[in-house]
């Protein structure tokens, strides 16, 4: 076995860039706390309720730079409690995992009632909003327990029309404001403000569900800091406009009994319109709120189950749908018990404080790591005004939970009083989690006053220069394979056409397991349960992988991911990597309800490389190749390939013409000959024939000579048709490779300027191409 020749690898996608990561943030963030929670802020402070918000933002933002360190630091699912976990220990991860736990159960039932209120102003017969809200709860911990998807340009779309809706609610209201209603700015005092911002701070726990994610997200270096501080300033900036554009237009008096103070402010200039804008920006933004917060929840309880702080139940996954499905049940249930038992205020709160709780945690879990970096911490952003800002965050948390009203705070005692008896009854004997401070003495060692850093030195210290990123041969050429027994034809293609690159030229084989959102992906890929099948199937590919390379030499690197969406999956490696050339197989019969659907279609239409589609009628050996050419690009790419066929396999390749009846077959040949020579110069030895056929239908004259002539393997170009959803390669080359009987390889070349243009053909085009006699090019 040439095993010096294979790279096994075993890698989590990153497919979330800046754009996706922030909107997870926004998304969350723009929830209830902008539509629901302004009669409360504004009936308790008046206009001054900005700086609720303001504060509120401040503090996020503070911890925000915190988790930012910690997160790129060590990059995994579980968010805020893995990093608070890993730093503080059990006790105090059980603290910070209860906290976050419920926090965001508590703002799922926020979201709910909260959609539940939008929806009834909407229906006619007077709805309870409570039964709204508890359908719409029961729906989304069913799509959850299932592992429904919801895709990135599905968020992406819903948190841009948000944020349209609400800069034209900015914009338009404030040429309507009315600034003597803005006087007195403190009708109540100053006093009201820190309760205020205890109640809006649940409008600030969406940046923790982008920590959340960390392990799948781009660059995270660069994009995780910039993902988590978009989503704290972007809606902060929003929020404080929301706010004074509400209260210079509606009257103080009346805000608190509105049931919908935006929805009205709306009505006030925008008419009907205005009003059913924002009601239905608040209906998609509590429901896109609350599926989210449903799934990162059921991870955090997933999450303390693995680590053996909550009962192994949690970390069940179901057979058929891999979720985390006791989780999710368990989570659904009691936030259906909050949606019934609890108010829209009472619910904000609650939620708010918990998030302070994992807010101060935070920040004193990045003191702990400065002072004791563990070997392998070497976060790629690290906060300023270390360690100041760590203690205003922490004290300033701490500080806004004691001056929220009475029943936030008992949420926050009777939260501690959970945590600890669980933490001594449970969690102390079985959990798994060391934290950092747990080995530190701190009356020998440190004070309070005496926080050194010693994680600075470390980084300045390291060899600059020095990069992680996996480097590529000159020629990538990456394979796609999902079932090794199918795989020997597509890895022995792969390999003919490397023969003539580069020395160093790679073939990479990638095999990619979809993992759903409900699931971490490092978890996924650890769980020997939910991996069994799987973990055969990467055997068999690896097995597979080293024969070849045993008998040809090619260096061939076996590679796994573990991914949310095989397609982006597949896009983000072949741009990251510089693939060349693309190689993917196809299985059955080419259909229009196949196409559509398939990965394969997207990647012709899309994939920024060359690509190659065998469909494997049983190729073994390569002796005689047909090529249909008239001339277009991709024909050409498909003419060079069979010539590196041709010389590395010493076989005949038959370049074959169809044209109609009564041409004249001789010039048609001399034509084609100056056409081939110009690919196929003398200095490449290649053996070939040109040969025209005449038929009045050019694919069944492709067909009828590919099935007479004996041929191995069949290569034919793309036409200016696999531009088109429902075609895979063109009309053409998709009827000859679902009719011959030999092998087919379907190609296509790339070209950036061509690329441009790859989803806008033209209907004069498409039309010209049906009123020509010429056959379509090929």
């Amino acid at each position: 076995m040439a095993e010096e020749n294979v790279q096994k690898q075993d890698e989590l996608a990153k497919d979330l860039g800046l754009i996706e990561a922030l909107t997870i943030g926004i998304g969350v963030m723009i929830g209830a706390g902008i539509f629901i929670l302004p009669r409360f802020a504004i009936g308790n402070a008046g206009p001054a309720a900005i700086f609720a918000y303001l504060l509120a933002g401040v503090i996020a933002l503070i911890s925000a730079a915190s988790t930012a360190e910690v997160a790129t630091g060590m990059p995994k699912s579980g968010g805020l409690y893995y990093f608070i976990s890993r730093a503080l220990g059990t006790f105090w991860g059980t603290i910070a995992g209860v906290a976050l736990w419920l926090s965001l159960s508590f703002a799922v039932a926020f979201y709910l009632q909260g959609f539940g209120e939008y929806m009834a102003m909407l229906l006619p017969f007077g709805a309870n909003h409570i039964a709204i809200a508890l359908i719409i709860g029961v729906m989304f911990v069913a799509i959850n327990y299932r592992g429904v998807k919801e895709s990135g340009t599905t968020q992406n779309l819903i948190t841009a029309v948000l944020l349209a809706i609400l800069v034209g609610f900015v914009t338009w209201g404030a040429f309507n404001v009315d600034t003597t209603k803005l006087t007195p700015f403190f009708p109540y005092g100053g006093g009201e403000i820190l309760p205020v911002t205890a109640l809006v701070f649940v409008s600030f726990i969406g940046f923790g569900e982008i920590a959340a994610v960390a392990e799948e997200i781009k660059d995270p270096g660069r994009n995780l800091p910039l993902a988590l501080f978009g989503s704290v300033i972007i809606p902060t900036v929003l929020y404080v406009a929301v706010i004074l554009v509400a209260a210079g237009i509606l009257p103080l008096e009346g805000i608190i009994d509105m049931q919908a103070p935006i929805v009205e402010a709306a009505r006030v200039f925008g008419g009907t319109f205005g009003a059913l804008a924002i009601t239905f920006a608040a209906l998609m933004a509590t429901a896109s709120s609350a599926n989210a917060s449903v799934l990162a929840s059921s991870r955090i309880s997933f999450a303390m189950g693995r680590d053996k702080i909550l009962p192994e139940f949690f970390n069940d996954i179901h057979e058929k749908y891999f979720t985390p499905s006791k989780a999710i049940l368990l989570t659904g249930g009691i936030t259906i018990f909050l949606v019934v038992a609890a108010d829209v205020e009472s619910l904000s709160s609650a939620a708010g404080v918990l998030t302070l709780v994992n807010y101060a945690l935070v920040n004193i879990a990045v003191i702990v790591l400065r002072m004791r970096p563990p070997e392998d911490y070497r976060p790629s952003y690290t906060t300023p005004g270390y360690p100041y800002l760590q203690i205003v965050g922490t004290v300033s948390s701490v500080g806004v939970i004691f001056l929220a009203d009475r029943p936030a705070q008992i949420s926050a005692a009777v939260l501690l009083v959970l945590s600890l008896a669980w933490f001594f009854v449970y969690s102390k004997k079985r959990s798994t989690v060391s934290g950092i401070s747990e080995n530190i003495d701190w009356k020998e060692e440190y004070s309070f006053f005496n926080t050194q850093d010693n994680l600075t030195p470390v980084l300045n210290g390291a060899t600059a220069g020095i990069s992680t990123k996996r480097e590529f041969s000159p020629y990538h050429l990456l394979t796609a394979v999902a079932n090794p027994a199918s795989g020997r034809s597509l890895l022995n293609i792969s390999n003919k056409l490397l023969e003539r690159s580069a020395l160093d030229s790679e073939i990479s084989v990638l095999n990619i397991i979809e993992i759903p959102e409900q699931l971490p992906l490092n978890t996924a890929r650890d769980r020997e349960s939910f991996m069994e099948q799987r973990k055969k199937t990467q055997k068999d590919l690896f097995d597979l992988v080293q024969e070849i390379s045993a008998e040809t030499g090619t260096m061939i690197n076996p590679r796994v991911k573990y991914a949310r969406d095989r397609y982006n999956t597949m896009i983000n490696t072949i741009k990251n990597e510089n693939v060349d050339f693309l190689m993917l197989g196809w299985h059955g019969s080419i259909n229009l309800s196949k196409i559509s659907r398939s990965m394969v279609g997207q990647l012709v239409r899309k994939a920024p490389c060359k690509v190659g589609v065998l469909k494997d009628r049983g190729l073994d050996e390569i002796c005689k190749i047909l090529v249909p050419f008239r001339g277009s690009e991709h024909a050409e790419f498909g003419l060079d390939l069979a010539g590196d066929f041709s010389e590395t396999e010493d076989c005949l390749v038959t370049i074959l013409r169809v044209v109609k009846p009564g041409t004249d077959v001789e010039k048609e040949k001399s034509r084609a000959k100056k056409e081939v020579d110009k690919i196929l110069p003398e200095d490449r030895q290649v053996n070939y024939e040109i040969k025209v056929v005449e038929n009045d239908v050019v694919a069944e004259g492709i067909v009828e000579e590919a099935n007479q002539g004996g041929y191995d393997l069949t290569i034919i170009g793309a036409s200016k048709e696999f531009r088109f959803k429902n075609i895979l390669f063109g009309s053409i080359p998709d009827v000859v490779a679902d009719s011959v009987e030999s092998s087919v390889l379907m190609v296509r070349t790339y070209d950036k300027k061509i690329s441009k243009e790859v989803e806008k053909v033209s209907k004069e085009d498409q039309e010209k191409a049906e009123k020509s006699d010429e056959p379509e090019k090929i």
